[in-house]
């Protein structure tokens, strides 16, 4: 259901942006025209792509979607008269910090190319990093390269993992075994991104990852160093 609302807010985000900015059904070049254009690809389930998005207009588009993912949590801590750390087990401890950067960047690093080069014969490298590839070009000057940092190494590993393992780990574990949950964890990450099928098999073994770190530690900030460490790389890759 929150998955829901947060696609739901992107779509409704997306046509209020039409609807302000305005778009030409004749020649669509304005904001609204490449806001709408996210806003339909997203509904008909396909990347997010629309040529000449601005990484601001990217922002604006994933502010919805990450609120949307907040209520849950937020609406799950009221109920039980938690604070919103409590309820999403949302701590760290300083060693937290290495150690996650460092299971992130490995798996980015080590894991994700072992694991496709054994799928070399099923996909192409250069398909594989092509939405990279459009995120980085987008970041040409300092305020782009905030932005890809906000989006990326910010925005995304906060509010994914505080949904999807902090949340979602959380409700099934008390009724599931620990390979079950981290199994469901990481499966639903990698579905929520709608779109990305050639990049399903890494975001399944990172949603392991991810979940491995959480279930030993306990702590959701070391699964968000995790996320940091993994985008952190791509980041770092596309800047250069």
């Amino acid at each position: 259901m929150a998955m829901v609302i947060a696609l739901a807010a992107v779509l409704i985000a997306g046509a209020v942006a039409i609807s302000l900015i305005g778009s030409r059904a004749g020649a669509p070049t304005g904001d609204g025209a490449y806001l709408g254009r996210v806003a339909a690809q997203l509904e008909l389930g396909a990347t997010p792509n629309a040529p000449g998005l601005s990484l601001s207009e990217t922002l604006i588009l994933q502010l919805p979607l990450w609120m949307g993912l907040l209520i849950f949590p937020w609406v799950m801590a009221r109920q039980h008269n938690m604070s919103f750390a409590g309820a999403t087990a949302l701590t760290q401890k300083v060693r937290d910090i290495p150690i996650g950067l460092a299971a992130g960047a490995g798996t980015q690093i080590v894991a994700l190319p072992l694991l496709y080069l054994a799928l070399s014969p099923l996909i192409d490298s250069y398909s594989l990093s092509a939405p990279a590839r459009a995120l980085g070009d987008r970041a040409n000057n300092p305020l782009g390269i905030v932005l890809l940092i906000a989006i990326v190494l910010i925005g995304a590993p906060l509010v994914e993992e505080i949904f999807f393992r902090g949340v979602l780990f959380a409700t099934l574990k008390d009724r599931c075994s620990p390979v079950i949950m981290i199994a469901v964890t990481s499966l639903v990450f990698m579905v929520f991104h709608v779109g990305q099928v050639l990049q399903y098999p890494g975001l399944l073994l990172f949603g392991i990852v991810a979940g491995l770190i959480y279930y030993k530690t306990g702590r959701l900030g070391a699964a968000i160093w995790t996320h940091v460490g993994f985008n952190a790389v791509t980041v770092v890759a596309l800047l250069i």
